[in-house]
């Protein structure tokens, strides 16, 4: 039996139903609410509310990890400013953290592994041990089994910060931008209708792109506020990431070749992009070489790319997928010797360099096996998948360990 504590969870009741199931096991379960948000997602009782500052938070933690002898905790999002500070405490106690994010494999996989992602994940990166890995982990499919509720994930995704900024008054000390957090969402969906509107000019585009000579490169944009961008690489920002890439690619790239910088679906339309590479299509006279497209089929793009540079977007992976050159600029759990481009960004152009087969298959095998669990946030079928799941990995200690899921009848 464990002694158990989840802290911010995804707005979805995943956290809620896990919990549950392992309460319902003989587990002792903790819930710490720091926002509105989150007593509203948190279904499962046992919970307390804390309101105290941020300044006494580490205190506050340190001292209920010790006298609630908790010896887990599960957290979404490792990077929130309370979570980085009751993982701290964690470690001083030697309590291990389970991390669940959207999975590296899309659409229905969901990242569960201790300690953290990309950069913190503790998943190899050596090629013998991740041959190694896949030698114990079972066979796997990427076609998609749970399908996901976008309306119900939008809804969601609006109801957590808009309870956050209604009811701040009950929680007065949490620290969170809510405003800019509504805002975020509203230049969200503006951007979707944005793209909707833009999908007939965009596959025009892509078409153009498949049929014309010459090779063409894919930099697909991550969003502004993505902590994979600020703990796990040296850019500041997009804007900083855009202008290098485009003027490495200036400078080194064959004068035929293409740069296709492609914006995130779900980026703000705060952000203008496509005004940035206009302004540097002009500086580079990169005219006919650099677009920026926003919408359009991802994977149609990719089937006809050269190569593709990413910050450590999941892109990589479904690059990868496709056997195609990558070249990472931060840190990706992905970024392996023999999968991924390892020379400098220069050299990346010209190169001719290839991942190895056998390592892709071995790596998106133990990955599959190893770090995720099948399922969604946002799908009835999903989330009873990927709830019952956790929990048998958790009583049978098999976080960050292969699992066979057809064998073991998990979704029965």
């Amino acid at each position: 039996m464990k002694s158990i504590l989840f802290l911010q969870g995804p707005p979805s009741s995943f956290f809620s139903m896990m919990s549950k199931a392992l309460a319902k096991s003989g587990h002792n379960v903790w819930k710490l609410n720091l926002c509105p948000g989150d007593v509203f997602f948190w279904k499962a009782g046992n919970s307390i509310n804390y309101k105290g500052s941020l300044e006494k938070w580490e205190s506050f933690i340190s001292e209920f990890l010790f006298q609630n002898k908790i010896d887990l905790i599960i957290l979404y999002g490792e990077q929130r400013t309370y979570h980085k500070i009751a993982i701290s405490c964690a470690y001083k106690l030697k309590i291990p953290i389970i991390v669940s994010e959207f999975g590296y494999i899309r659409p229905d996989w969901l990242i569960f592994e201790f300690n953290g992602i990309s950069g913190s994940s503790l998943f190899p990166r050596n090629p013998e041990e991740i041959h190694l890995l896949a030698h114990n982990s079972p066979d796997y499919s990427l076609n998609p089994v749970y399908k996901i509720n976008g309306l119900y994930w939008s809804v969601c995704e609006l109801i957590y910060p808009l309870l956050n900024w209604i009811f701040s008054f009950s929680f007065p000390n949490f620290r969170m931008k809510l405003n800019p957090n509504l805002r975020l969402y509203i230049g969200t969906n503006l951007h979707i209708i944005k793209t909707f509107f833009a999908r007939g000019k965009v596959k025009k585009i892509i078409d153009r792109l498949l049929l014309e000579k010459g090779e063409y490169f894919v930099f697909p944009l991550q969003v502004e506020d993505d902590f994979q961008i600020s703990a796990y690489s040296s850019y500041s920002g997009m804007s900083q990431a855009i202008r290098e890439v485009v003027e490495s690619f200036a400078k080194y790239a064959y004068k035929d070749a293409k740069l296709i910088v492609k914006l995130h679906p779900l980026e703000s339309i705060a952000y203008n992009w496509e005004k940035l590479c206009k302004n540097l299509c002009v500086q580079y006279n990169l005219k006919d070489r650099l677009f920026c497209i926003d919408g359009g089929s991802l994977e149609k793009l990719l089937k006809g790319a050269a190569g593709v540079v990413t910050i450590n977007s999941t892109v990589g992976i479904k690059a990868l997928i496709e056997c195609l050159p990558v070249k990472v600029l931060g840190q990706a759990v992905y970024d392996i010797s023999g999968l991924t481009f390892k020379g400098t960004l220069e050299d990346f152009w010209v190169d001719n360099f290839k991942p190895d087969k056998k390592l892709r298959d071995n790596f998106i095998r133990a990955l599959a096996s190893c770090v995720h669990l099948r399922g969604s946030y946002y799908s009835k079928e999903g989330l009873a998948a990927a709830v019952k799941e956790a929990v048998y990995r958790i009583e049978n200690n098999l976080i960050n360990k292969p699992l066979d899921r057809n064998s073991l009848n998990l979704y029965e």
